[in-house]
Order: structure tokens, then sequence, then C-alpha cells
């Protein structure tokens, strides 16, 4: 009779443990993943966070021959956007951006509509969209430049063979155009693969 009554007394610090481990690895297990997360936003805080607000805080600075600094805020910036040299930059970046980006999702995606059908070859032809994708940007440069050469280029040989003048691709009057051309011609088949992964994907109802 009195073994029965201490029993569960003698039994609760066993019980309590078990609760409390049960405990720690279910707060273990539900914050795992962020756990294993710490180490890759410490090298990220380390590797782009700190060089970025460090080079922002040198931009608030003004450097002196003997190579020392005075903060000066804003007062690069400002005088920077005065500078028509900046303004000119920052037009055609937007010019060149909604250009290639426009004409590469319209490319695209029609590219992704007619590949998506079943036909024979189709693996074959889409590995050979692809190729423009796996060049890199600096030999993708150097033959364009090559290709669109005034005198010897081959898009002008081929203009010549049906009878129409040459162009100036890399004149200045071009030159955007021309980059514009090249980039949407090496990036649509990213494009396309997105468009084309979406398509892969069935349709679900609510």
């Amino acid at each position: 009779m009195s073994h029965s009554a201490v029993q569960p007394e003698t039994d609760m610090p066993n019980v309590v443990r078990r609760v409390t481990l049960a405990r720690a690895g279910a707060l273990l297990d539900r914050h795992l993943a962020r756990v294993f997360v710490v180490p890759a936003l410490l090298l990220l805080l380390v590797l782009i966070a700190f060089p970025l607000l460090y080079t922002l805080w040198l931009s608030l600075q003004r450097w002196t021959v003997i190579n020392t600094t005075v903060f000066v805020g804003l007062g690069n910036f400002t005088r920077m956007l005065r500078e028509a040299r900046v303004l000119n930059s920052f037009m055609a970046t937007a010019a060149f951006v909604v250009g290639a980006v426009a004409l590469q999702m319209l490319l695209g995606v029609a590219l992704a509509l007619i590949l998506n059908r079943d036909f024979f070859g189709q693996g074959f032809v889409r590995a050979i969209f692809l190729i423009p994708l796996m060049a890199t940007p600096a030999a993708v440069a150097m033959v364009w430049n090559v290709m669109l050469d005034a005198e010897l280029g081959i898009v002008n040989q081929t203009l010549r063979l049906v009878g129409l003048p040459r162009v100036l691709w890399l004149s200045k009057e071009l030159a955007m155009l021309s980059v514009i051309l090249v980039d949407t011609w090496q990036h649509i088949p990213f494009i396309m693969l997105v468009a084309l992964g979406g398509l892969a994907l069935p349709l679900t109802r609510r």
C-alpha cells in the first residue's frame, strides 16, 4: 500500500525529464531549418552586406590629394546627377532595358508556344535553340562584332547577296539597336525555358 503511494512521486522526475526532452526535440525540429540557414546568412553578411555598406559609406566621402577623406553627405550624388554624361548613361540604360526586355519576352514566349507542340525532332530543335545561352557574353560580343562589321561582316555580305545596301550596325546611330538585338539573341532561350516550364505545369482547379 505504501509502495504504490510512493511510486508516482519517485517517477515524477523521470516524467518531467522525458517531457522536457520531448519539448526540446520538438522545438529543435521546428527551428532546425533556421539553424542551418544561419551559416549562409553570416557568409552573405560578410561577403555582400559589409562591402555594400562600406562602399556606401565611402561614397559619402570626398577624397583629397593627400589621401584623406572629408564627409560631404550626398554631395557626390548631387554633383553626379548634374553631369550630362551620367544622365545620358541613365537614358541609354533605360532604353536598353526597355527594348531588350520587351523583345525578349515577346519572342521568348512566342518561341515557347511553338516548341511546346508535339512534332518530330522536338528535343533536338529545343537543344539547338539553347546554344546561344551556353556561350559567354565576352565570346558572343567578339563573334557578333566581327559578324556586324561594315565591310567583312557576314550580315552585310548577306544583305549584298539579296541586293540590299550595307548597314553600319556599329555606328553611333545603330549601336544601341545592335546591342539590343545581340542581347536578345543570347537570352531568348532563357525566357523560352521559363515559359516552357510554365506550360508544362498541369492546370489545377481550385
